[in-house]
Formats: C-alpha cells, sequence, structure tokens
C-alpha cells in the first residue's frame, strides 16, 4: 500500500489539498455568517436529500456509500450544525424587557453533548459491524472492501469510553464578539486528545476503499 495508500501521481494531491483548502473555507463561512450556516447546513442538504442523494447513496449502489452509517452520520452531523447555531443565534425579550438567550437555558445546553455522543455512538456501531462480518483477510460488503479484526472491538470500546467521559456542557456560552461562537471552556484537553486518537483510528480501521 505504502504511504497513506500512495496517491498514483502529484494530481491526485493536488486534488486533495484543493478540497481540503475548500471546505475548510466553506466551514468558516457557516461558521461566521448565519445566512451561509443556514444555506450550507440547511437548505442545500434538503436539495440534495430530494434531488441528488436517493440517487448517488441509493442502498447498493456501485459507489458503497448507501450503508445506514453514511445516512445517519451524515444527518446526525447536519442536525448538530443546526443545533449549535440555534444555541448561538436564537434570541427573545422576556416578561422583564431583557434579551436571553437560548444557551442561559440549561436543557438548551444538553444539546452539545447529547448529539456528539450520538455521533461517537454510531461509529462505535459501525465498529461493532465491521467486525461482526468475519473477513479476516478482507473482503467487500455493499461494494465496499473492508477487514475485520480486534482493532474494531478495541476502538469501539475506546469509543463508548469517550461517551461516558463527556464533561464540562453546563459551562458552555456564546462569545460576545461578532462571530458568536460556541464555545466549551470545560472540555478537557485529554479528552480531546483521546477524541481525535479514537477518531483517526475509526477512520483508518472502518471508511472502506471503494471496491474495484
Amino acid at each position: 500500500m505504502g504511504l497513506l495508500y500512495t496517491a498514483g501521481d502529484m494530481s491526485y494531491w493536488a486534488i486533495w489539498l484543493f478540497i481540503l483548502f475548500a471546505l475548510m473555507a466553506f466551514n468558516e463561512l457557516g461558521r461566521s455568517k448565519p445566512w451561509a450556516g443556514i444555506t450550507l447546513f440547511g437548505i442545500v442538504p434538503l436539495l440534495l436529500t430530494i434531488f441528488v442523494w436517493p440517487t448517488t447513496a441509493a442502498p447498493g449502489n456501485e459507489y458503497g456509500t448507501g450503508t445506514w452509517f453514511n445516512w445517519v452520520k451524515t444527518y446526525s452531523a447536519l442536525a448538530g450544525c443546526l443545533g449549535f447555531m440555534a444555541l448561538r443565534y436564537i434570541t427573545w425579550t422576556g416578561k422583564d424587557g431583557q434579551v436571553h438567550h437560548l444557551y442561559e437555558k440549561k436543557w438548551a445546553l444538553c444539546f452539545p453533548p447529547l448529539i456528539l455522543a450520538v455521533n461517537i455512538a454510531e461509529a462505535v456501531l459501525r465498529d461493532f459491524q465491521v467486525f461482526s462480518f468475519g473477513l479476516w483477510t478482507g473482503g467487500t460488503v455493499e461494494n465496499l472492501w473492508t477487514i475485520s479484526g480486534p482493532w474494531n472491538i478495541m476502538n469501539g470500546i475506546a469509543g463508548i469510553l469517550n461517551i461516558v467521559t463527556i464533561c464540562g456542557w453546563l459551562g458552555i456560552f456564546v462569545s460576545k464578539d461578532k462571530t458568536r461562537d460556541m464555545i466549551w471552556p470545560d472540555m478537557i484537553w485529554p479528552w480531546i486528545i483521546a477524541y481525535d486518537l479514537w477518531n483517526f483510528a475509526y477512520t483508518y480501521n472502518c471508511i472502506s476503499d471503494h471496491s474495484a
């Protein structure tokens, strides 16, 4: 395979870098502009759901994108984006004449850890599912090549530990500057590192390659 599956020529790396920086730019646009966030995480996915994904992500399609995991992960991630926007931007004037923010409600602050736990749980289930395929030397399932092994169980357990150790969500607040970023200061950095390592391991283990 070689390093990172060794792309055939430099054009692959150029395309990869272009996509990476384009996604970063769109993310920054959606993060900083409410209209862009609604467009990118609401309107565009709605149009794609109706006109594109029923074909390109249909079960059993040749691209291997019709698995339950792809659908569930996509919509739960979109729900997270829209929910975070709601925490950042929804305000109202109370009976006291003061402006109140959604993130001031403790029940609303339960959304970030909940949607994060759901996203991790989806990957945990997928890890266990890949192990259940019993493809110890590799094989094709739903037009995707994958390989099963004890790493699936180990990483699934690591994901569960990530879920039960999510902390500090009642300390979430929204910054006062024009970006209105959602700040989670009480999420400890060891958890963030552990989550990143788990996520990389999941991606390497379970994001299968397209079967030739």
